[in-house]
């Protein structure tokens, strides 16, 4: 019981470190997010790269959050 909790809740956090380096990778040309918001940013479209900063936040936060309940739950 106690080794599952511990391969759910590092399960979690290794998902969790995928989201936030999506972001980077992309940015890099992996492809995803990260590459609209390089070619927003060449373009000097501010509005749209504000949004799409916004959005990796938003999805980062709740990922996080549910993350962290999750592995409470386990625990």
């Amino acid at each position: 019981q106690r080794l599952k909790c511990i391969r759910d809740s590092y399960t979690f956090y290794a998902f969790e470190v995928n989201v936030r380096a999506s972001t980077v990778l992309g940015y890099v040309g992996a492809g995803g997010i990260g590459v609209i918001l390089n070619a927003s940013l060449a373009l000097l479209n501010y509005e749209r790269v504000s949004i799409i900063i916004l959005t990796i936040l938003l999805t980062v936060a709740i990922v996080d959050f549910l993350s962290e309940r999750v592995r409470r739950s386990f625990l």
